[in-house]
């Protein structure tokens, strides 16, 4: 495929500029890997879910995926997930998100994830590991904890035990360049690194593209997909997506890469 059908005709116009920054971008990025001094969350075995590009590839719905299994299997194991909390006010100073905290103090996705996995505890920071540790310290743990750190293949602070990353199956085989001139926030080649590779949305159509990364990488494959389970009304009132079928339904969402959600 050429790389160059899947832009825009305003970014073929200024791919050569966005090129340039993109090249200065990888080598900031590079810059940062290597100077950045590691830190290691006491009392915590860290998985960290992120991926390779800018959003919609299902990483929260797979968080709150792998915490419900994590605590089905150890029901009495604490788990602790730390996120950015993107332009949440709490994220500042560091926020413990709670069934009443607001889209304002913790951000939607770690209101979504607080509302699925209640039995975790969700805190947000723009700095992980202090928020890590001071709400650790406030709540006099001692035990040990499963940290899932969301959003973290980019975060190089952190140390971590297992490295999942997440590829969008929808967009894989249309993803060459680094942003500005892309969408990919590290090459391709960065998988090297992952634990394990997650086809999010998968579909059967890019399993060839799926053997060639499992054939250059040698990594461990999962494919995970998303299905409608059940249908919620304002009310909170649920119902079979069945209903819909045959109806007219006009569809919005706030996600990335909505593609797969409206077909």
């Amino acid at each position: 495929m050429n790389s160059f059908s899947t832009l825009s005709i305003l970014q073929i116009i200024l791919f050569p500029i966005l090129y340039v920054f993109s090249f200065l971008y990888r080598a900031l990025f590079l810059l940062d890997q290597k100077l950045t001094k590691k830190k290691k969350l006491p009392g915590a075995f860290v998985i960290s879910v992120g991926n390779l590009s800018m959003g919609g590839t299902g990483k929260t719905p797979f968080s709150i995926f792998l915490a419900k299994l994590i605590h089905k299997k150890f029901p009495d194991q604490k788990i602790i997930i730390l996120s950015r909390g993107y332009n949440a006010k709490g994220s500042l100073r560091g926020h413990r998100v709670g069934p009443h905290s607001t889209p304002m103090e913790a951000g939607d996705e770690p209101l979504l994830l607080k509302k699925h996995l209640p039995f975790a505890e969700v805190w947000i920071g723009k700095d992980r590991y202090s928020s890590y540790i001071h709400f650790r310290e406030e709540l006099r743990m001692r035990e040990n904890s499963i940290v899932i750190l969301d959003d973290g293949f980019q975060h190089h602070v952190l140390e971590r035990d297992v490295d999942l990353v997440l590829l969008d199956s929808s967009k894989i085989s249309k993803e060459r360049f680094l942003i500005p001139a892309g969408n990919l926030r590290e090459p391709i080649s960065s998988l090297i690194r992952a634990d394990q590779i997650i086809f999010s949305k998968y579909e059967s159509s890019i399993e060839k593209i799926v053997q060639n990364i499992q054939n250059k990488f040698s990594k461990e494959i999962l494919r995970f997909s998303l299905e409608p389970d059940k249908l919620l009304s304002p009310n909170l009132q649920s119902d079979s997506p069945k209903i819909l079928s045959g109806k007219k339904v006009y569809a919005f969402t706030g996600i990335g890469n909505p593609e797969v959600f409206f077909r």
